[in-house]
């Protein structure tokens, strides 16, 4: 369901998955059969947010994979 019938606070929060931008832009471009071009600050959203989370998820894996070798090896 849309983001706009949840809590204001929610709304905000929403807005830190990716998949919500994702769903806005897929719904405008699907069904309201609007350009790509005119929604560029959520496919901007979408590379940000996506890029961020993949460096964060790059950190832990490498501090994780650190821990383990450091338990394993001594």
């Amino acid at each position: 369901f849309p983001v706009e019938f949840l809590p204001k606070w929610l709304q905000y929060f929403s807005h830190l998955f990716p998949m919500t931008a994702s769903l806005e832009l897929f719904r405008s471009i699907v069904i309201a059969k609007q350009s790509i071009s005119i929604h560029l600050d959520l496919v901007l959203e979408i590379l940000l947010l996506s890029g961020g989370y993949l460096l964060v998820a790059m950190i832990c894996l490498k501090i994780l994979e650190k821990k383990l070798v450091e338990n394993l090896f001594g």
